[in-house]
């Protein structure tokens, strides 16, 4: 099972507070690659309370990627912020206003009208949430979250597929080469032969040529690299299988360096054009899985 690192989520509910008013809450939840976790929440000042615990619940629940995380509240006038007038600011600018009438002789009169029109005049208050309706909004949260992971799942299963062909291929192009290199061995071996006949036939000028072939045939060796390669492409696919929903991603491109550096070896110890133009391909194909890692978990 892999899970992918870029998802987006969103949750629209009306709901009913205890205090028998009525708002509507839009959680929404939207995940980018990173190398780490990082969490950036936008949430209303009457939720502010919710913030560190939101951060880790989407920490225990995500693992990694950049998580941009916003809670927004739609309500009617009253519901959660109430007006309020300030009478002691309304007091000192009717005092202010009758002492620069009647220090300068201005005519007129002081209305409502007038007062109301004064600025920093009115307030809002912020009212508290029950316990229950913090309740129903984290429900929403969990939501949320959850479809999330089901989104990051979707997209993982088709990284999973990309992933698979691209390391299948790579098994294939590396049978390949371990076919063309039992052929090569063949044929040094042929020629080994052929030499060592001379110089048990005293022919002691091929002497160095035999003991320059015996040492390429030595140089030339990549049967450990090719088994090591398998086993590494076998490692990959038991790790995308496996349930566990602990972050693989780093294992994953820790594995794929182990293939690039096993397919790096073969191509220096064997210079032979079929084999270095298969390892080119196999190299290709493991720089464009190391792309897909980049956005597992």
């Amino acid at each position: 099972m892999i899970t992918s690192m870029t998802g987006f989520s969103q949750v629209t509910e009306t709901i009913t507070l205890a205090s028998k008013d009525r708002i509507t809450v839009a959680v929404e939840i939207k995940s980018l690659n990173t190398r780490f976790f990082e969490a950036f929440c936008k949430l209303p000042s009457i939720l502010s309370s919710f913030e560190l615990g939101i951060s880790a619940k989407l920490k225990s629940s995500l693992y990694r990627g950049k998580v941009f995380f916003s809670i927004k509240i739609s309500e009617e006038l009253g519901v959660l912020e109430v007006p309020t007038i300030s009478t002691s600011i309304a007091q000192q600018y009717i005092i202010s206003i009758k002492e620069l009438q009647k220090k300068l002789s201005l005519p007129g009169t002081l209305t409502i009208n007038d007062v109301l029109l004064l600025p920093q005049l009115f307030s809002f208050e912020k009212k508290t949430l029950h316990k229950d309706d913090h309740a129903q909004i984290h429900a929403l949260v969990d939501q949320a979250i959850k479809n999330l992971i089901a989104e990051r799942l979707r997209e993982g299963e088709a990284l999973y597929k990309d992933l698979v062909l691209r390391l299948e291929d790579c098994k294939e192009k590396i049978e390949d080469i371990r076919k063309r290199f039992e052929s090569l061995i063949i044929d040094k071996k042929k020629m080994i032969t052929e030499v060592s006949a001379l110089v048990q036939n005293g022919e002691e000028a091929e002497k160095p040529r035999l003991d320059e072939l015996y040492i390429h045939l030595n140089k030339m060796d990549i049967h450990e690299e090719v088994s090591r390669f398998v086993t590494h492409v076998e490692a990959l696919f038991l790790l995308f299988k496996n349930d566990s929903k602990v972050e693989k991603g780093r294992k994953v491109d820790f594995l794929l360096q182990e293939l690039f550096r096993e397919i790096n070896t073969i191509t220096a110890k064997c210079s032979d054009s079929a084999i270095t133009t298969l390892s080119v391909d196999v190299k290709v194909e493991i720089e464009k899985a190391r792309e897909q890692v980049q956005n597992i978990v």
